[in-house]
């Protein structure tokens, strides 16, 4: 934030942070909410995560099973599990699910490769991408979701939208994009 207004106080950055926090908690529940609808409604076991790949899977499964581990073994404040784990936004949506035992796993939806290749660059306070890396990273999801047997949910960044990676490379493949009203509302 001071990059982009040097004279903003750190008193107007906190409240902007706290502002952060509590649109990312409320984003969050809304998506538990509609993961929940969609758990036993499509007998989803496993969701796929952006930026997880073959190379991180296992490091991020041992920290949810640790996660689990510890909310199992400690006692549960008033307010229920979904209390606890949702302060812990590090390992997002599907994460607090996996370690509630709602999902048995969560999946790499990037090929580790194609993400390396297609990393967003700083140039003069802009963000510059590589149109054609970016294609091929986003072909690379598309081609691990068709792994899946039945329905696939998968958890992307809004900049993302697979559409047109579907139609060249699955026809006859319903895609549908869902993003959570307060999502919506905090990028408008």
């Amino acid at each position: 934030m001071k990059g982009k207004d040097k004279t903003i106080s750190k008193h107007q950055i906190l409240k902007n942070y706290i502002v952060f926090l509590e649109d990312l908690k409320t984003i969050q529940k809304q998506q538990r909410d509609l993961l929940r609808s969609l758990i036993p409604k499509h007998k989803l076991t496993a969701v796929y995560l952006e930026r997880l790949t073959e190379k991180n899977h296992e490091k991020l499964m041992e920290l949810l099973q640790l996660l689990k581990n510890h909310v199992k073994n400690s006692e549960t404040p008033q307010g229920g599990r979904d209390q606890l784990i949702e302060h812990q936004n590090i390992i997002g949506t599907a994460g607090q699910l996996a370690i509630l035992g709602e999902l048995n796993t969560l999946l790499p939806a990037d090929d580790s490769k194609a993400l390396e290749a297609a990393p967003p660059v700083r140039s003069e306070g802009k963000m510059i991408t590589d149109k054609k890396a970016i294609e091929a990273r986003e072909d690379a999801i598309v081609t691990n979701l068709l792994k899946a047997d039945g329905v696939a949910v998968i958890f992307l960044s809004g900049d993302h939208d697979l559409t047109n990676n579907f139609k060249r490379l699955a026809k006859g493949i319903k895609y549908q994009r869902v993003a959570v009203p307060k999502y919506k509302e905090v990028v408008k």
